[in-house]
């Protein structure tokens, strides 16, 4: 499960590279998620929390009870202060952005609790579970990500690094945004979109599963 928990952690130095423009109100989202297979997880989960890694540490950005086999939550807006600045020194060459005074924060983990004790994740993916799970690894993974912004932003352009290449075609609204984020061995792309693909699944991994990531790879490409 410690795998699958880096996987997020690698989206959010993935974060570090975004800018903006200007908006008014921060844009909330509402997630309405049906888990693959939820019931099987009613009375067994109470509760599915959303953090996101800011300046300094997670920070609690959505909370909700889990029913009928999933969950409905709102990610919140997050203060100024919470948020991560850019490290302008550190953008790749080709990567293109609108705005380097921009601060963000990403979603780390969708943490499923029991008697507020941690149980498991819940994440989206194109992918089957026994896939997730096989413990063979996999070498192509496409998950959903959920950017916070406090400005308007573009991201466009391709760059490599020794044997890995990162294709981005992002724009945000200042508030919550939804991104996928495609990764093989040696490929990494980062687009927008305006709702999740249909074939897209929302799954509960317990902590207990076998998940192979490769995300840590993206990580060191981007530092």
């Amino acid at each position: 499960m410690k795998k699958l928990s880096m996987l997020f952690v690698a989206l959010i130095s993935l974060s570090v590279v975004f800018t903006s423009c200007e908006n008014d109100e921060p844009k909330l989202v509402d997630i309405n998620v049906k888990v693959v297979d939820g019931s099987n997880y009613d009375g067994k989960i109470d509760l599915v929390q959303a953090y996101a890694y800011g300046e300094n540490d997670e920070i609690l950005v959505g909370e909700a009870k889990y029913q009928n086999g999933g969950f409905n939550m709102k990610l919140n807006a997050v203060l100024s202060s919470n948020l991560m600045s850019i490290d302008n020194d550190d953008l790749p060459e080709n990567i293109k952005v609108s705005d380097k005074t921009a601060k963000v924060a990403a979603v780390e983990s969708f943490l499923a609790l029991k008697d507020n004790d941690e149980i498991g994740m819940f994440i989206c993916t194109n992918l089957s579970l026994s896939s997730l799970l096989g413990g063979g690894g996999v070498d192509n993974m496409s998950v959903i990500a959920y950017f916070y912004t406090d400005k308007d932003l573009k991201i466009t352009g391709t760059e490599s690094k020794d044997d890995y290449t990162a294709k981005f075609d992002v724009s945000l609204k200042m508030g919550w945004n939804t991104v996928v984020v495609n990764t093989s061995r040696n490929s990494l792309s980062v687009t927008s979109v305006k709702k999740i693909p249909s074939d897209y699944k929302w799954y509960f991994i317990p902590h207990d599963g076998d998940f192979y990531s490769i995300m840590p790879n993206v990580k060191s490409f981007l530092k």
